[in-house]
């Protein structure tokens, strides 16, 4: 199945825009709030969802809070952000313009080439409710974690996350909250949190992603085996694979086998590379933490040890440059994120794009250690006092 794949995503490539430039599609629904989902994510509780986005309001609310999402990435990326619906095969029109309706079509102009574009999906991952009861009062503490994904499409993989937790504390009568009279208070205050929260990772991300070009040239071949005269400081790293244009605008795509301060070492998978050719490659973020081993969390009771696969995720999501290796995640939940992409920008043909469609080739990033999440019962002793 290897070829087909490579030739399928060099044939996505191979009609992309211009150098430099990239186009970001918002997924117009938030993540992890579907009664499907909430069952996924067990870190996730229905009595906040409900307070959020039940009754008659709760579409219109998730819908207000989308549009706040959008509005805020259109801030932040001006000249790049599209309608999932102006993502197609190929590039259709010139220039840029959002088309930002309800009623867009398929193929209407302009419209880019999925290659060129990164969906964005905003996702509620924790929302949990504390209680304390206190005389006639209950202290409620409601912490809500959002996450922020950027998904490169015809690659099938996540290329920048960032997530953030607001705690919203709450001290109400009893009677006023067990009745149920303060579940206004109590949403007022959550969805206000949830847009400050949605402002803040989108500016954190604006500083963070920004795709760029990066001119690297091809000094040496031995086999298989190309070196590149950029390594680490440019954005290459070991185990990922990666795009770049020749002079002529003819794609190429690579796997990185090695990289270091100064150089890489690139297998070619597709298109054309030569020793001496000039490309200029595309990196979303730098890295410079390849020569960190490898490290992967894994669930000892499997895909069905909820809390634990929680735990698991919420490591990998949270965890900070400064440790002593790199995480190389499994997210569980990423064959629905992927639907939800397919979904919103359906007039693509996915199909033709195996990485998103479901078909897979060999991994080619193997961890150099694996970080086991067991849950366990804690003991616990009653001491009784002296009679």
């Amino acid at each position: 199945m290897r070829r087909p794949i490579v030739a399928a995503l060099l044939l996505a490539a191979s009609t992309a825009a211009a150098a430099g430039q990239f186009y970001l599609f918002p997924v117009q629904q938030l993540e992890g709030v579907s009664q499907e989902a909430m069952q996924a994510r067990p870190l996730v509780d229905k009595r906040v969802v409900d307070r959020l986005f039940g009754g008659p309001d709760g579409p219109q609310t998730q819908r207000a809070l989308v549009a706040d999402f959008v509005g805020r990435l259109a801030n932040a990326y001006p000249a790049s952000i599209i309608h999932p619906k102006q993502v197609f095969d190929t590039n259709i029109g010139r220039g840029h313009k959002f088309v930002n309706d309800g009623n867009a079509q398929c193929k209407q102009a302009p419209s880019f080439n999925v290659a060129d574009t990164y969906a964005v999906v905003a996702g509620v991952t924790r929302a949990s409710v504390y209680e304390v009861p206190k005389g006639d009062n209950n202290e409620v503490l409601i912490p809500v974690t959002l996450s922020l994904q950027f998904i490169k499409p015809n690659l099938g993989k996540v290329v920048y996350t960032i997530s953030e937790t607001v705690y919203s504390p709450f001290r109400l009568g009893r009677d006023e909250y067990q009745s149920g009279a303060a579940d206004q208070v109590i949403r007022e205050a959550l969805l206000k949190n949830i847009s400050v929260q949605l402002g803040s990772l989108v500016d954190t991300a604006r500083a963070a992603f920004n795709p760029r070009d990066v001119a690297a040239k091809l000094v040496d071949k031995d086999g298989d085996f190309i070196v590149a005269d950029q390594g680490i400081e440019a954005g290459f790293a070991k185990g990922e694979q990666v795009e770049a244009r020749n002079a002529a605008g003819q794609a190429s795509i690579f796997d990185v086998l090695y990289a270091d301060s100064g150089y890489s070492v690139l297998r070619k998978m597709a298109g054309p590379a030569s020793v001496g050719d000039s490309l200029q490659f595309v990196f979303e973020t730098a890295v410079d933490d390849s020569r960190k081993p490898r490290l992967m969390p894994v669930v000892a009771g499997g895909a069905n040890d909820r809390q634990a696969s929680a735990v698991a995720d919420i490591f990998a999501r949270e965890l900070g440059f400064k440790a002593s290796f790199q995480l190389s995640p499994v997210d569980v939940h990423f064959a629905k994120t992927k639907v939800m992409v397919m979904r919103e920008a359906n007039c693509v043909t996915w199909q033709n794009l195996p990485a998103m469609a479901g078909v897979s080739g060999t991994r080619k990033d193997d961890p150099n250690f694996f970080l086991r999440f067991t849950p366990v019962v804690s003991p616990v002793s009653v001491m009784s006092g002296a009679g």
